[in-house]
């Protein structure tokens, strides 16, 4: 049975942050738990709805044994940060009848009892339309919190919120970029997909990352209902000595490199509820800073590509208005925000890979030749793969971290061990269309070439 999540629409807030602890279904013979989480997962309710209608975000997706139920329970934290409409800082607010710190139980009795079956949807609406703000108190008209709606739109994942899901890898099969494998969280399983349009990273910033099982991660996607999975855009590969209590999504509205900041609008939160909507990012000399892909860069690099209204994915401490980052991750993010929402898909292509190799099927005059990879960055191949790199007259030559021209560069390649390449990757074609290849200087192996000016 899937359970999701959504809500009515409400123009008294801008955002209700609310933590999610426990669901369970009700009967005569006693409560079935369908989503537990110690630690809470933590929403904005307001994003669950938009101009379109509802939308939707996948609580939990497991098996229950069948029975008559008569109604749904869910535990909440009884504090909430409530944003009124205009309001940049939130009210501290808890659930009327319950106390700070404690927990509020919402509840709602289904029409008439139901049988739900592996593959049953169902929708439970936190009515905001039906929640009030009095002073620090949430209360709902008749104690109405939430409600069970149908809802076909469930089943297009553009209707679906980009989320993260955190777990440890199982029966995975198939082979990169196409595999499916189980992601056991904290409050149970969920089928995962990759394909060619997903980006794979590892956190401790290591190349040449792939799946196994016993890896711990955290999927990035949308729910497909068709599928029956998360549908990943992007699978990070957790490190094993990662202390980072806290993450944050967001949307940057400035930033500095002079400073090492940048402050965001916070779409996502994981450790903490957000008080205001606005966040401080602060960077360190020992951050590690990621393309969209997945590509590590330094710092000159991120702060060189970024801009105001790009999505940014950090991770660190907060304290107060300020989040200190260890790692930062450009993002792509296509849920709610205003882009379009949900998995819009791909075509396939990378722009922004990174991959190194031995060389073979050389031909100078067409500027090609046939890459045999050993180490990549963002997207998923393996050690071995054949990929054909093509260049053009936009594409820059570097020997030994000078500027070289083609014919200079290819002449080298002859002779070099291995080449760097970055560049737009097609998994159709197993080509890349290269913007940069780079031999010697952290860029691969040695030749027998010399640098020169300008490309032709």
């Amino acid at each position: 049975m899937r359970l999701f999540a959504t809500d009515d629409m409400s123009t008294g807030f801008d955002h209700v942050w609310v933590t999610i602890k426990q669901v369970s279904l009700t009967a005569a013979s006693g409560d079935r738990v369908i989503f537990d989480d110690p630690a809470g997962r933590i929403i904005d309710l307001k994003t669950l709805r938009d101009a379109a209608g509802r939308r939707f975000n996948l609580l939990s997706n497991r098996a229950i044994s069948s029975g008559k139920f008569a109604g749904l329970k869910v535990v909440v934290n009884s504090d909430l940060n409530v944003f009124p409409t205009g309001a940049t800082t939130a009210t501290a607010a808890t659930f009327d009848g319950s106390t700070t710190g404690g927990t509020k139980t919402l509840s709602v009795d289904f029409a008439s009892p139901r049988d739900l079956l592996t593959g049953t949807n169902l929708i439970v609406d936190f009515d905001l339309s039906k929640w009030t703000l009095t002073g620090n108190v949430v209360s709902a008209t008749d104690n109405h919190f939430l409600n069970i709606v149908e809802d076909s739109r469930v089943d297009d994942p553009l209707r679906h919120e980009l989320d993260d899901y955190h777990g440890t890898i199982s029966n995975l099969s198939g082979a990169a970029p196409d595999s499916t494998f189980t992601l056991t969280q904290r409050n149970g399983t969920v089928n995962v997909k990759t394909d060619a349009n997903a980006s794979i990273f590892q956190e401790s910033a290591a190349g040449s990352p792939s799946l196994t099982n016993g890896e711990r991660v955290e999927v990035t996607g949308v729910f497909s209902t068709s599928a029956n999975a998360i549908i990943a855009t992007t699978i990070k590969i957790d490190d094993v000595n990662d202390n980072d209590p806290d993450q944050v999504k967001g949307q940057i509205s400035s930033f500095s490199a002079d400073t090492k900041t940048a402050v965001i609008t916070i779409v996502r939160s994981h450790g903490f509820v957000p008080t205001n909507t606005t966040l401080t990012l602060q960077f360190a000399d020992t951050t590690k800073f990621f393309s969209h892909r997945g590509v590590t860069l330094t710092s000159a690099d991120f702060f060189a590509q970024v801009a105001n209204g790009n999505f940014i994915e950090a991770e660190g401490t907060i304290s107060g208005d300020t989040f200190t980052v260890t790692k930062a991750k450009l993002e792509d993010e296509v849920g709610h925000h205003g882009e379009g929402g949900g998995h819009h898909g791909g075509d396939g292509n990378h722009d922004g890979a990174e991959l190194t190799g031995t060389i073979s099927d050389l031909a100078a005059d067409a500027g090609t030749f046939t890459l045999t990879v050993t180490r990549w960055e963002g997207l998923m191949l393996s050690s071995g793969a054949k990929v054909s790199v093509t260049t053009s007259a936009s594409t820059e030559f570097k020997l030994n971290g000078a500027t070289a021209t083609k014919a200079a560069f290819f002449a080298a390649l002859a002779t070099a061990t291995s080449v760097q390449v970055e560049g737009t990757y097609d998994d159709a074609t197993k080509s890349l269309a290269a913007t940069e290849i780079k031999i010697g200087d952290n860029g691969g192996g040695g030749h027998g070439g010399g640098g020169g000016g300008g490309n032709d």
